[in-house]
């Protein structure tokens, strides 16, 4: 949160700023897991600006320091739709920031519980007082040929119940984005649970990054991968490409 207790001019900058230096740190932060044994994390962040309620709210028993209105749940919604290492802005922040910043792609977004389409802006760094870019990343990307059989199901909310849909592993990158091919083809920005078949009874879930309707394609972003999915996906006859 920026702009209170103290109110300032460039509440959105700073806002900005931060979430750019907290995907810089961490690096630094997975070095030290490294060393410690742990695994890595990823984050994804969301950024708002508008008009809440701030202040100890609470009871006498209990009270807390914090923030409330719809534009809170509305930036959480925002959140949602990130994957690892990215930084989703609104477009009434971006108008804040004006030229000042510097975006990968914008797409728009229904979020639940707003009234009209919201456009978000992938932010990659910003220009001026702060100066902060984030690196771009060069993944090694591998394919298959002809592909492996999976199963996908895409999720309402957090229930993973509906119907699973057949689709083929094509390609997959050390970043962890993978290629699917299959119909139907989910939307953009749709969370998926996935299924490798045939290989292990782990799933993955997933975020829809990129659809080719028209070639039967789309792109995800898996989360967390669990040991054993891990380690079917690394017995796969991959081909560097």
């Amino acid at each position: 949160m920026f702009g209170a207790p103290i109110a300032a001019e460039d509440t959105a900058e700073r806002a900005v700023a931060c979430a750019l230096g907290m995907q810089l740190a961490m690096d630094e932060v997975n070095a030290t897991l490294r060393a410690q044994g742990l695994p890595a994390l990823e984050m994804g962040i969301g950024v708002h600006t508008g008009e809440v309620v701030v202040g100890n709210i609470g009871s006498r028993k209990r009270a807390k320091y914090g923030v409330v209105g719809s534009h809170v749940n509305l930036t959480s919604r925002i959140e949602t739709y990130t994957v690892g290492g990215q930084v989703l802005i609104s477009e009434t922040t971006a108008g804040e920031l004006g030229d000042r910043l510097r975006t990968r792609q914008s797409f728009q977004v229904q979020p639940k519980g707003a009234r009209e389409a919201l456009t978000i802006y992938d932010v990659v760094g910003i220009t001026g007082t702060y100066e902060l870019t984030l690196p771009e990343v060069q993944a090694v990307r591998r394919t298959l040929d002809p592909g492996v059989a999976v199963h996908f199901t895409v999720l309402a909310g957090k229930d993973a119940s509906g119907e699973a849909h057949p689709a083929v592993l094509v390609g997959l990158d050390d970043r962890g984005e993978a290629e699917l091919r299959g119909t139907p083809v989910p939307a953009l920005l749709a969370n998926i649970k996935l299924k490798l078949d045939g290989f292990t009874d782990e799933s993955v879930y997933a975020k829809v990054l990129d659809v080719s309707p028209e070639q039967d394609s789309f792109r995800v972003r898996l989360a967390a991968v669990p040991p054993a999915l891990s380690d079917a996906l690394a017995r796969l006859p991959w081909v560097p490409r």
